[in-house]
């Protein structure tokens, strides 16, 4: 018993000392946790959240959800971890911009949160203008280019509250678009991508997102009807990616760009690309899933102790840890 004890003052200790670093997935009806050793997957849950206590990925209950949070690490061993987190698409507003030439990092922010006031991302509620953050992300291979996210203050100190309340450390916040593109730094390394711009599908839970992107930065994102209603859900796609006969509006995918690259919070992929083959192939184009770990981009040496409903990695949670992770092979 008084060794048993010793183990865990110990361990106690060295969470103190060298708390865990945890990757989390912010979504309305769950959150997804991921630890790593190295690029070998340690842990990967998800924790479905009551119905209520998130919106658009802002936090309605901050204590609730900070204790239900905490309690959960502390069982999976992860109390007083650190956290990086990755908020839903549609927490955010965000644009590529060109900044004016030589204009200096001390100038960048003032000029993103006047260009965001300029082209309404900054919005208003109950007839009064919210307050909100701009942040400035130079896209690292494009340094004229700056990735600009506009949140609403109240959203981040209610993470803030949560993650506190929860004995956690809250080291970084990201919004979807910037995760989304990160994860495909392989690819890009790799020169694997389409020669033009492909469609990023994201499929979540309740939420599917389309992204186009072009070979050097996001372009922008297309939200698509929720899940239950697939007819309804599928037409909406095929109105985005129509051929140029049909005589719609421009395409979010031109006919040249028209492979579609499937990502997912890992609830899905058993459906996914079966279900979507036959809209590409119409449309001229190709389906590719892709899966960090199906890919060979982490390691897990047992994938079916997924906990929560997970088939798969949660691709916003790979796009997170990118950044972290040395170059090279597993």
């Amino acid at each position: 018993m008084a060794f048993a004890d010793l183990q865990d003052r110990l361990a106690a200790l060295r969470a103190q000392l060298c708390p865990p670093l945890l990757y989390v997935q912010i979504q309305d009806q769950a959150v997804t946790a991921m630890a790593l050793g190295g690029r070998q997957v340690l842990w990967l849950e998800r924790l479905p959240l009551p119905e209520g206590v998130c919106r658009h990925g802002v936090p309605l209950v901050p204590v609730a959800l900070g204790d239900l949070i905490g309690d959960w690490l502390l069982e999976r061993g992860y109390g007083g971890a650190q956290v990086k987190a990755v908020l839903p698409p549609s927490a955010c507003s965000w644009r590529v911009l060109d900044p004016p030439p030589a204009m200096g990092s001390a100038d960048l922010h003032s000029w993103a949160e006047g260009m965001a006031e300029q082209l309404g991302l900054v919005w208003a509620e109950g007839g009064c203008l919210e307050a909100v953050d701009v942040l400035c992300e130079p896209l690292g291979e494009q340094p004229s280019k700056v990735l600009m996210v506009v949140v609403a203050r109240a959203l981040l100190e209610g993470w803030l509250e949560v993650f506190d309340q929860a004995g956690c450390s809250l080291a970084a916040l990201q919004p979807a678009c910037l995760c989304t593109w990160n994860g495909l730094v392989p690819l890009r390394q790799a020169s694997v991508l389409p020669l033009g711009s492909p469609g990023l599908l994201m499929v979540e839970t309740r939420q599917t997102w389309l992204f186009e992107l072009s070979p050097q930065h996001p372009v922008t994102q297309w939200y698509l009807p929720c899940l239950d209603g697939v007819n309804e859900w599928l037409g909406s796609l095929r109105f985005l990616m129509q051929c140029d006969d049909c005589g719609g509006p421009e395409r979010a995918v031109p006919a040249e760009r028209q492979e579609l690259l499937l990502v997912g919070d890992g609830s899905q992929a058993d459906w996914m690309e079966p279900t979507l083959t036959p809209l590409s192939a119409a449309s001229r184009g190709g389906v590719r899933l892709i899966d960090p770990l199906q890919m060979g981009w982490l390691g897990w040496q047992d994938t079916t102790s997924m906990a929560g409903g997970l088939q798969s990695m949660p691709w916003l949670l790979w796009g997170l840890a990118v950044p972290d992770l040395s170059p090279g092979p597993l």
